[in-house]
């Protein structure tokens, strides 16, 4: 899969999200959209918000009911995407969601790959492949490589291990039959070792091998997970900001 396949398909992803077409998510300039809930979209806890967002090429895409996305339009519609976090316009948009019950909940930034990178598989590596998952179910130290949600089910993870202790996992979900999802999770006494780059680079290669376009999402502040993503081959792409 070339880098612009990858783009292409996550183009088509995030327009089935926001109810727009590929063209929007393209263009130069705001759109502003009602939501329509299609097939195929990325499943999330806040999907019957009045109001989804997204910032890609520096644009914002607004996504939701009549009268908020027509007040959107008419606050926003001179915010550039690369400026709409700041935090006087999350303010003001904090203060009008609350009006139809919801708040700002997070927002994360989302990384694509380039494509394959080349990469030895080390001694120490093990693969659990979707049936073999639940053996870690509840356990808290791989909270964000799986999630086991049933909306977006993991289906594969990746651990480095060393006498039959895990040091470090990286698994990955299907948040839709187009883009899975990329965690990873390093133990304090493995950190920086290079694991996590190591780990989300196997697992980006073969789930691109599976013919499904790897992603990576964090948070803005976490410059260590956005520094495992470039590490791995993952380049920022776009942004999103829920609510609850």
């Amino acid at each position: 899969m070339t880098k612009q396949e990858i783009f292409e398909t996550a183009y088509r992803q995030l327009a089935l999200d926001m109810s727009c077409t590929v063209d929007d998510i393209i263009s130069s300039k705001n759109v502003y959209c009602g939501k329509k809930h299609l097939e195929g979209r990325r499943l999330f806890n806040n999907d019957k918000s009045p109001l989804s967002i997204l910032c890609i090429n520096n644009k914002v895409v607004f996504s939701g009911d009549d009268d908020i996305v027509s007040w959107c339009r008419e606050r926003f519609d001179d915010v550039k995407g690369g400026w709409f976090t700041e935090f006087d316009n999350l303010r003001i948009l904090d203060a009008r969601l609350l009006a139809h019950g919801h708040r700002i909940m997070d927002s994360h930034c989302f990384f694509l790959p380039d494509g394959e990178s080349q990469l030895e598989q080390a001694d120490g590596v093990c693969w659990y492949e979707k049936d073999e998952l639940e053996r870690f179910r509840g356990d808290e130290r791989f909270e964000q490589a799986l999630g086991f949600e049933e909306l977006r089910p993991d289906e594969l993870a990746v651990t480095f291990e060393n006498n039959g202790q895990i040091l470090a996992m990286a698994g990955v979900s299907s948040d839709s039959d187009l883009l899975w999802q990329i965690g990873i999770n390093t133990l304090p006494e493995a950190e920086g070792r290079g694991l996590g780059k190591y780990l989300v680079t196997l697992l980006k290669n073969e789930v691109i091998r599976r013919g499904k376009v790897p992603y990576y999402g964090c948070h803005f502040s976490h410059s260590i997970s956005q520094r495992i993503a470039i590490g791995a081959g993952f380049t920022p792409v776009w942004s999103e900001i829920y609510t609850r």
